[in-house]
C-alpha cells in the first residue's frame, strides 16, 4: 500500500438523514483507525490552487466542527494543520500559517477531478430511496475522469431496491457493493472496507 496518510472520500445524498449517517461514518473512521486515515465529506471540502517557493500546491480545507487544512504538493501530503473556520476564511488562515499564496478556488467538478488522484478510496452511501441521487452524478463524473472502479465501494441499505442503472454500473465497472440492514451492520461493513482497502 501507499505510504500514510490516506484520505477517503465519502459520498451520498444530502438529505438530512443520509448526511447524519455520513458524519457518523466519518467520526467512526476517525475513532477506529488512528493510522493517519482521514475520511472527507465532499460537502465540507474546498480545494484551492496555490504556490509556495515557485512550486504549485493544492490546499484542501475541510469544514465542520473541527476544521482542518491539508496541503499537497505533487499528490503528496506535506502538511496538516487545524484551523478556526472552514471555507474561504479557513483558506486565508491556512495561507498565512503555511506561508502559501492562494490563487483560486476550484468549482465542484474540478474539485472532484482533483480528488481522484488524492484519495485512496471512495465510499458511496445509498441509504434512502427517495432522494435526488446526486451521488450517481458525482460517480459518473469520477469514472469519466479516470477514477479506478476498484477504489470505489458502495454501502447499500438492503431495504432499498437496486435500480436498473445501478445494476448496469455494477456490471460494466465491477463495483463492489456491501449491504447493511441496520447501524451495526453499516459500521461493520465500513470497518471491513477501510481495513482491507487502506491498511492491507
Amino acid at each position: 500500500m501507499d505510504k500514510f496518510p490516506r484520505l477517503i472520500l465519502l459520498l451520498g445524498s444530502y438529505d438530512p438523514e443520509t448526511k447524519n449517517i455520513l458524519y457518523m461514518l466519518r467520526e467512526y473512521i476517525a475513532r477506529h483507525f488512528t493510522q493517519h486515515i482521514y475520511a472527507l465529506l465532499l460537502e465540507d471540502l474546498e480545494i484551492y490552487r496555490c504556490r509556495k517557493n515557485r512550486k504549485d500546491y493544492a490546499l484542501i480545507i475541510e469544514g465542520g466542527d473541527f476544521p482542518v487544512a491539508y496541503l499537497f504538493h505533487q499528490l503528496n501530503l506535506t502538511n496538516i494543520i487545524s484551523i478556526e473556520k472552514g471555507g474561504d476564511e479557513g483558506a486565508k488562515e491556512a495561507g498565512q500559517k503555511l506561508d502559501i499564496t492562494i490563487h483560486e478556488k476550484l468549482p465542484i467538478l474540478e474539485k472532484l477531478k482533483a480528488l481522484i488522484d488524492i484519495v485512496c478510496l471512495t465510499i458511496i452511501l445509498r441509504h434512502k430511496e427517495l432522494t435526488r441521487c446526486g451521488e450517481y452524478i458525482e460517480l459518473t463524473f469520477l469514472l469519466d475522469m479516470g477514477a479506478e472502479p476498484n477504489k470505489i465501494k458502495f454501502l447499500w441499505n438492503k431495504n432499498i431496491p437496486i435500480s436498473t442503472m445501478v445494476k448496469e454500473l455494477l456490471a460494466k465497472y465491477g463495483f463492489t457493493i456491501h449491504f447493511y440492514m441496520n447501524e451495526k451492520e453499516l459500521l461493520e461493513e465500513t470497518h471491513r472496507i477501510v481495513y482491507y482497502n487502506c491498511l492491507r
